[in-house]
């Protein structure tokens, strides 16, 4: 996980290893900007915890995803987690 300003770059796995992190860091940047633009790129594999987390902010409107990759497209459609994303 690299954080820019706003900009949080997850790699490899957002699971329940690292779920409370992506949080805390998610929190951080939302008490200095109004939005988290996560960068979703280089992440292999999201556990039910990992996507819970997201589909938290997803609902609150304080994320925008970037890079998603063809796998968590499919995901976030079967979840029915892609309406709320701003079309």
């Amino acid at each position: 996980m690299q954080r820019e300003g706003n900009l949080l770059k997850m790699q490899g796995e957002l699971d329940m290893d690292n779920a409370s992190e992506f949080k805390r860091v998610c929190k951080e940047i939302l008490a200095e900007h109004p939005k988290v633009a996560l960068n979703l790129e280089q992440v292999r594999f999201v556990d039910s915890t990992g996507l819970c987390a997201i589909a938290e902010m997803l609902k609150k409107q304080t994320v925008e995803l970037h890079g998603m990759p063809l796998r968590f497209q499919r995901l976030l459609k079967t979840t029915g987690l892609w309406k709320l994303l701003p079309h």
